[in-house]
């Protein structure tokens, strides 16, 4: 939904989409018509964001709704009971609808998706009722002006399309295109016949139309270009800016979660500590340079051969630290077995063209009952390290 493919084919070489391409770079684009982001994680994490929760709004309609109608009936038998139609529109074309959406969004939980098209139907409900409400309105001799209201009124649709959906341009765009719809087919058929009428009318509502849409475009970028700023500082702030690996911040978080998660569920977890062999040497013979290429490399060797859903981190130097999650002894020592094989097959290119091999030692250990908390599982695989640097490197050794 909302993703408008062929459209998107006809801008992707435009000035438009290009501008677009330049501040949503990869893996944060957006299609060119909707704003929508391409990736369907990404989407669902700014809709959460940026929108009210379907339940909460569907509570606050219901309360919105029941003091609505208690205040119309109020009006109706003590101040202005003789306007019946004015308050018969209020009731019916305005009360209904919103109670009707806070029921819906409240005790039908499988609607809640469609909230979008669910709040398009009612704001088109609520805007024609008002529309109907300023016609019954309307003195005797103010009919031949009856046209112009009608006009305001459809504005008023149209402004409130875009309000309501200001994070939501291609709905708001397209309930807007539907009100402009209906007046045409209301000026063919219905009462205004004068083509005069249903041209310049068009024209008007189209007019009114543009700067709403561009505004709302305006607000949905800002409000994207926002999120995705605020997911950039954050992967910055968990991210080591060498390897790309998490950094120690993001890696203790991690390891909190999943021993909390053992704490409530049982679920077993393995932690190993990786150190790369000699790498001093590494540093004091081809320098600083040579050592920052090589550890970069590795983070990029090691990540190949971890699990989806193992955490590979760098805690500090030339210190990795590996989080497998729902994974005991034997299934830890194999990963480490193959993470350790993997890294001493390979060959490093430095950056003056020159090769060398590089090993790893690697300490692991699994949560146990009597932990009481994570820097005993840490204390056991760092000396698990140690053993395996003592006795020859790289190996792994389980503490």
């Amino acid at each position: 939904m909302g993703k408008w493919r062929g459209w998107d084919k006809l801008v992707e070489r435009s000035p438009w989409h290009q501008w677009l391409k330049s501040h949503f770079p990869s893996p944060y684009q957006v299609y060119a018509f909707t704003l929508r982001f391409r990736d369907p994680e990404l989407e669902r994490g700014f809709s959460r964001s940026f929108e009210l929760n379907p339940l909460l709004l569907g509570r606050l309609a219901l309360f919105v709704g029941a003091l609505a109608y208690a205040l119309f009936g109020l009006m109706e038998d003590v101040w202005i009971g003789s306007q019946q139609p004015f308050l018969w529109w209020l009731r019916f074309g305005v009360g209904i609808p919103i109670i009707a959406l806070a029921f819906g969004l409240t005790f039908l939980p499988g609607i809640r998706r469609y909230t979008d098209w669910i709040l398009a139907i009612v704001i088109q409900l609520i805007g024609l009722s008002l529309i109907a409400m300023i016609f019954t309105t309307q003195a005797a001799d103010t009919r031949p002006y009856e046209s112009v209201f009608y006009l305001l009124g459809l504005v008023l649709l149209l402004i409130f399309n875009f309000v309501g959906f200001r994070m939501r341009v291609w709905v708001a765009a397209l309930s807007g295109s539907v009100v402009i719809a209906n007046f045409v087919l209301v000026g063919l058929f219905w009462g205004y016949e004068e083509p005069y009428f249903t041209s310049m009318g068009s024209m008007y509502l189209l007019t009114a139309m543009v700067p709403l849409l561009f505004g709302t475009t305006i607000s949905e970028f800002f409000a994207r270009k926002h999120f995705v700023d605020s997911l950039n500082l954050e992967h910055q702030a968990r991210t080591d800016v060498l390897t790309g690996l998490a950094n120690r911040r993001a890696f203790m978080e991690r390891l909190q979660q999943e021993y909390a998660r053992y704490q409530r569920y049982g679920t077993p977890f393995a932690v190993a500590l990786l150190d790369a062999d000699y790498f001093k040497q590494v540093n004091d013979r081809y320098g600083h340079d040579a050592g920052d290429a090589a550890l970069k490399a590795l983070g990029r060797i090691m990540s190949e051969h971890c699990r989806e859903t193992d955490l590979l981190g760098r805690l500090g130097g030339e210190e990795f630290g590996l989080l497998m999650s729902q994974t005991e002894g034997r299934c830890a020592r194999q990963a480490c077995e193959r993470l350790r094989a993997g890294v001493a097959e390979q060959r490093f290119h430095l950056p003056d063209g020159k090769e060398i091999a590089m090993t790893i030692s690697l300490g692991m250990s699994v949560v146990r009952r009597d932990d009481g908390g994570i820097d005993a599982v840490l204390k056991r695989a760092d000396t698990a390290m140690y053993a395996a640097k003592s006795s020859g490197r790289n190996r792994v050794r389980m503490d």
